[in-house]
């Protein structure tokens, strides 16, 4: 029997000791791990020391997670400088003993062949470059399909999970009541079962000391009597009060999503409640994090009220923000707040001006035309240079709907690897992808190459294919890589995203090829689909499914490129209904409303 030590007892030391015994006692030979609180010299001790650093932490910012592990035999040591970094490291033991977490979820864990203990010897000590790694609430989610990427994100060193209103709600609402597909009948829903499953959801989030980051799009709502917390798309109307912003003559809401973004900056009384809400809601949920707050792209669409022509908005913003860090420090709040811009255009000198800069975190999204090339060739990270002083992180969504245009996900990661290892290059030291959680058509490649590369840009991107790949689908997983490299290379994310000419001959070649490379590589993937592997056969059963959607997806694409009107809404009917007839058995990896959203509002596509 080896002894499991903690020398703290927190929810989530209890956690990473609890998974460490429950993993290890998978591949061990006749040795049980037993938790204790004894302080024997011999056995496995998990760790906080949060002195703990490798590389110079700033001042300004937050300790960058960091553990130390040395292992001799069974006398193994853990040691981070946070309890979330012991569980992280925990997992990375996990790792070197063949462990690998190719996808949410227990179906998706390749587990090793039992190991010999003993002869077991490993010194590693390493530090995450990137201070924020994680995901955003997007689709349509089961409360099954959150928790399990949640139990997902630190195994692959992630710490971060982002929910954009008070509650998820309207995500999973979408699930429960199946919309975009009525053959799986509409489930009991409403507010209350969501705020219960909520819950369920705060409670594994702290249970693995992740980083919660709420809201973003509700802040204006309780000004004017709208809310967001159910959803962009309810009925309610917003009264017209002077806390909006006045444009093109009207106070209103300016977007079919009924998102607020602007209001009237002159009056003082509007910003002093603004800031009042924060607070407020800040005081209520102190195990918030960090508060997103969509509000910084007003300076060349400002309230057109006649006063507000003469008001300086950068004077303006920096007030509200020293006004608002004076009022968090007042509650004793560590509460961290992320202004988000969308476009590029904020004025660096309200973040040079502030007085106290390690309480605002500014928050890029980016611009970008492209997902089939990186940040850095789409030279968007250029306007973003000369920005150290405040702590940044990028806001980015290659796989919200935009990966069902890769349809061999090689491309997308290959563009989401060059995004990582780019970023610090302009001081930007964190990465936050607003997504589906239900991205895994062919596999989790993208998910997996963007969690890793998070913690070390440095990694070289094949090496990350071969772990991957794999750990996957087997021997054969080179043929796998090079069938669905072809894959990719004949796709077109920015065209399924709506980019370009809708008529495009070249393009629907390309969609025809798809379906011949598709058939060659048929006979290979039927000879692995009774594999003895749980986890290799899973996989390359979901190619099969995989391969069908294929042939459906690019006969629509094809005659979409062609302009063949008729012949398009024919062969998306047949897509949608394949996709809903199957849903049932491979919701894991295919989002079915999320999918048929985008081609309608993406693609443009007509259902």
């Amino acid at each position: 029997m080896v002894l499991v030590y903690v020398n703290k007892v927190t929810d989530t030391l209890l956690f990473a000791r609890q998974d460490f015994c429950k993993y290890m006692m998978k591949i061990t030979e006749g040795i049980r791990f037993e938790p204790t609180v004894s302080k024997e010299d011999r056995g496995v001790h998990l760790l906080i020391d949060p002195s703990l650093s490798i590389k110079t932490q700033s001042v300004n910012h937050e300790a960058k997670d960091c553990y130390n592990i040395e292992a001799r035999g069974t006398d193994i040591a853990i040691v981070g400088n946070s309890d979330r970094a012991v569980l992280l490291g925990v997992y990375r033991y996990l790792t070197e003993c063949g462990y690998l977490f190719l996808g949410p979820g227990p179906d998706h864990e390749h587990v090793p062949e039992k190991i010999d203990l003993k002869k077991h010897s490993l010194t590693l000590v390493e530090q995450a470059h990137y201070h924020n790694r994680g995901v955003s609430l997007e689709g349509a989610d089961s409360l099954e399909d959150v928790l399990n990427f949640i139990d997902w994100l630190p195994k692959l060193g992630g710490n971060s999970f982002f929910i954009h209103l008070k509650n998820p709600y309207i995500f999973l609402k979408r699930w429960y009541e199946h919309e975009h597909n009525p053959k799986l009948g509409a489930e009991p829903f409403n507010l209350v079962i969501a705020e219960s499953m909520t819950e369920r959801i705060e409670y594994e989030l702290s249970k693995r000391a992740l980083i919660c980051s709420r809201l973003s799009h509700d802040w204006f709502g309780g000004k004017v009597d709208f809310s967001a917390t159910q959803g962009w798309d309810e009925d309610n109307i917003a009264s017209k009060g002077r806390p909006l912003a006045l444009l093109n003559s009207e106070r209103a809401l300016y977007n079919p999503n009924k998102d607020i973004k602007k209001f009237c900056l002159y009056d003082k009384g509007v910003c002093e409640n603004f800031i009042e809400g924060i607070v407020s809601y800040a005081v209520s949920r102190p195990d918030i994090d960090y508060l997103h707050i969509e509000l910084l792209d007003v300076f060349d669409d400002k309230c057109e009220c006649v006063n507000c022509q003469n008001v300086d908005l950068t004077a303006r913003y920096t007030d509200i923000f020293d006004r608002l860090d004076e009022r968090l420090t007042q509650e004793n709040l560590l509460t961290r707040l992320c202004f988000e811009e969308q476009y590029g255009i904020f004025k660096a000198s309200v973040f040079q001006n502030l007085k106290s800069p390690t309480r605002f975190v500014r928050t890029m999204v980016p611009n970008r035309d492209s997902f089939e090339v990186t940040l850095g060739e789409a030279r968007v990270l250029e306007s973003k240079r000369g920005l150290r002083r405040i702590k940044s992180l990028m806001y980015d969504s290659p796989l919200n709907f935009t990966h069902f245009g890769d349809l061999g996900y090689i491309g997308l990661s290959k563009t989401i690897a060059g995004d990582l290892k780019s970023l610090d290059t302009v001081g930007i030291n964190g990465y936050i992808s607003c997504q589906e959680m239900r991205v895994g058509l062919p596999n989790h490649f993208p998910n997996y190459v963007m969690a890793k590369l998070s913690w070390n840009p440095s990694l070289l991107f094949e090496d990350v294919i071969k772990e991957y790949f794999e750990g996957a689908y087997g021997s054969e997983w080179k043929k796998v890589y090079t069938y669905l490299e072809q894959l990719s290379k004949l796709s077109s994310p920015d065209y399924v995203s709506g980019k370009g000419a809708r008529i495009d001959n070249e393009l629907a070649s390309k969609f025809t090829e798809i379906s011949k490379v598709i058939i060659r590589f048929s006979p290979i993937k039927v000879s692995h689909l009774k594999l003895d592997n749980k986890v290799h056969r899973n996989y390359w059963q979901v190619l099969s499914y995989h391969d069908l959607f294929c042939e459906k997806w690019c006969k629509v694409l094809f005659y979409q490129a062609l302009g063949q009107e008729e012949e398009v809404i024919k062969e998306t009917t047949s897509l949608i209904e394949f996709i809903r007839d199957n849903e049932k058995d491979y919701r894991s990896y295919l989002d079915v409303y999320s999918f048929i959203e985008g081609v309608t509002t993406c693609t443009g596509l007509k259902i």
